[in-house]
């Protein structure tokens, strides 16, 4: 039984790992944020001190174009953090996928979309869209215990963990509308709400529109958002570093260096890094949310000797996709 459950494990992920991307959050407590392209939503953190976080790429869609959602699970915590799981589900019937439903996927949230206007209160008493078509699923067994999340991090090891290597804890879900007789439908116009909850009784929950009209399929794919995930290095810190150096939040001096994100077309998007320091240097990462197009990577106040030939780094955002960045900057410290 044991090498059968371990591939139902293996089974589930490979399910949900089509589906990963990042968003991009500026975390702190209980808060929403919407316009008429994009909205946020974020828990308040438990006590368990992780936040669960929702957005999506529009608020407002004509009918028949797509809707970007995207789910995260992260550790608010400077240290690394060990959560037991829970299954304190307050929404009944989340998922990631036509086969990722609560309780028998690796990943502890999950998504729904339901038809009219719902709250954290009421979400439960909602009834949710077959949004994902019906399929022959494989059948597995959910052996996870818990996560160890990293430091600021939607990134955490599934326990009990055969690897070191961790999972983003963030999901990208597209609805393309409903299957309610087997066929795909596009969303009625009228006003829904995707309602998002974890294992450990966190729900978050926003408000979309669907109007009258249709789109070409080419605007419906443009209005996917992709993901953008950086780490940025940058060190040595010190002219020798200590085999017994001690990690942990990087020096004050750190807090002042912002990502900036050029688009082609103009404006330029700064956002927050969480920096954190190995002893021997520091290392910064971020996600975005972003519209396709081409971009570059800039960081605010960097003056090190490695900067100008590190920065700015030229990237593109494909819709529904992660990119992946990862720059090393040269302190110049000997």
């Amino acid at each position: 039984m044991k090498p059968l459950a371990v591939i139902g494990a293996v089974a589930a992920a490979l399910v949900v790992a089509a589906l990963l991307a990042t968003p991009s959050f500026l975390g702190g407590a209980s808060s929403s944020t919407s316009s008429s392209t994009s909205s946020t939503a974020t828990s308040t953190v438990g006590s368990h001190g992780l936040q669960l976080r929702l957005a999506l790429n529009s608020t407002s869609l004509a009918s028949g174009t797509r809707l970007g959602i995207t789910v995260s699970e992260y550790n608010t915590e400077p240290t690394a953090n060990n959560v037991t799981k829970a299954d304190l589900w307050q929404i009944q019937g989340l998922s990631l996928g036509a086969c990722a439903t609560e309780g028998y996927s690796v990943y502890p949230f999950g998504i729904a979309v339901l038809s009219g206007r719902y709250s954290e209160a009421n979400a439960s008493k909602g009834t949710p869209l077959e949004i994902y078509p019906v399929v022959a699923c494989p059948m597995f067994l959910r052996l996870v215990t818990g996560y160890l999340f990293e430091p600021m991090n939607d990134s955490a090891l599934i326990l009990p963990s055969s690897g070191s290597s961790p999972t983003l804890m963030a999901a990208n879900v597209t609805v393309s509308g409903e299957y309610p007789t087997g066929s795909l439908q596009p969303l009625s116009p009228g006003v829904y709400t995707v309602v998002a909850g974890d294992e450990w009784g966190a729900v978050e929950t926003i408000q979309f529109s669907v109007a009258g009209g249709n789109q070409t399929s080419s605007t419906s794919e443009a209005q996917i958002n992709g993901t953008l995930s950086v780490l940025v290095t940058i060190g040595p810190t010190v002219p020798v570093c200590s085999s017994n150096a001690t990690a942990g939040p990087a020096p004050s001096s750190y807090s002042s260096i912002q990502a900036v994100i050029r688009p082609t077309s103009g404006g330029n998007i700064t956002m927050p890094v969480n920096w954190l320091s190995s002893g021997c240097d520091v290392s910064g990462r971020f996600q975005a949310f972003l519209a396709p197009g081409d971009y570059q990577l800039d960081l605010s106040g960097c003056a090190f000797v490695g900067c100008k030939s590190a920065l700015p780094e030229a990237f593109t955002i494909d819709p529904g996709q992660q990119t992946t960045l990862s720059v090393s900057i040269d302190t110049g410290i000997r």
